[in-house]
């Protein structure tokens, strides 16, 4: 499954774009390999891990460490 069939961010009116959100953090893994790609089973572990997503949420995946 992909978004490539759903709607374009510049037509998602702006209140759907308010809504709770998790970070999943992959800085370490993106470190050590830089072709680090999240998966489903990623995110399956993640869930259950952390619990399920928000129904409407957001799951951010964060790829970089902070600026030096």
């Amino acid at each position: 499954m992909t978004g490539r069939d759903q709607e374009d961010i510049s037509s998602v009116p702006p209140a759907r774009l308010i809504a709770p959100a998790v970070v999943r953090d992959d800085a370490a893994n993106v470190t050590a390999d830089p072709d680090f790609l999240v998966e489903v089973e990623h995110i399956r572990a993640f869930v259950d891990e952390h619990g399920p997503l928000h129904d409407g949420g957001w799951l951010l995946c964060r790829t970089a460490g902070r600026p030096a």
